[in-house]
């Protein structure tokens, strides 16, 4: 039987406000296989985002991670040391966020954006970073690629901007890939573009993704399997095509 690539049990995570403990993730478990894409669904507030921000312990102030494992490729990475989790994110892992204009620094170009991940990581110069980032550049369809590295986040579309965000996703060649909510800020048309590229790209890098939203017609187009959340809980998971077919939960 395959192994999963990660292995996610009991996570539980509070947020400790004035008022007290939040518990916004409570026990949830999940496999991630190697070449499947995972939808994660649910409302806002179901603890989506939360969970995949545990894994790689991303938490804002009063976040804490209560108890549970979260296995990479047999690493636990609620255990490691800050120094080699941080080699993780980035590399073995790559991460897409919801809003690519405040996730990008204005003050630089977007190709020193993506360079700075190749040079953090590989053994890379400056030239064969550049070259590398025209080549994602060019992976994502973002036209005339090496002119492009030059210009500012501003400077693109919205659709554009999420693209230089998958690309820096991908620039370490990913084993996981964490999609939190990619398409919310963009128009329909646009959002079925980068849908299509990321379930392209999914397929011929042979890389796992888990995929956060709140929209099913988006789980139905491109995910594989589905996970179902709501108040912090696993409700159901099923393969995509049985969770229409046949939901198992009413809340589903």
């Amino acid at each position: 039987m395959t192994q999963p690539i990660l292995s996610v049990r009991d996570l539980a995570t509070s947020f400790f406000t004035r008022r007290g403990e939040v518990q916004a993730v409570r026990g949830v478990s999940f496999d991630v296989f190697p070449g499947e894409m995972l939808g994660l669904v649910g409302e806002s507030g179901s603890g989506k985002s939360i969970t995949c921000m545990s894994v790689l312990r991303l938490l804002k102030a009063g976040g804490r991670i209560k108890g549970g494992t979260a296995s990479f490729e047999g690493t636990d990475l609620l255990s490691l040391d800050e120094n080699a989790l941080s080699e993780l994110r980035g590399n073995r892992i790559g991460v897409i966020f919801q809003d690519p204009m405040t996730s990008l620094n204005p003050t630089l170009s977007v190709g020193e954006q993506v360079m700075e991940a190749i040079l953090r990581h590989r053994k890379a110069s400056r030239a064969e970073a550049r070259a590398r980032a025209i080549e994602l550049f060019e992976l994502v369809r973002i036209p005339s690629a090496a002119t492009r590295l030059k210009s500012y986040p501003h400077e693109f579309s919205g659709g554009m901007r999420q693209r230089v965000m998958i690309a820096m996703a991908l620039a370490c060649d990913p084993k996981l890939l964490i999609a939190d909510e990619p398409t919310t800020a963009l128009d329909v048309t646009i959002q079925r573009q980068i849908l299509s590229l990321l379930k392209d790209l999914q397929q011929r890098l042979g890389m796992s993704v888990i995929l956060i939203t709140h929209d099913l017609g988006v789980i139905a187009e491109v995910t594989d399997r589905v996970l179902v959340l709501y108040g912090g809980l696993v409700m159901e998971t099923a393969p995509v095509r049985d969770l229409f077919a046949r939901p198992a939960h009413p809340y589903t």
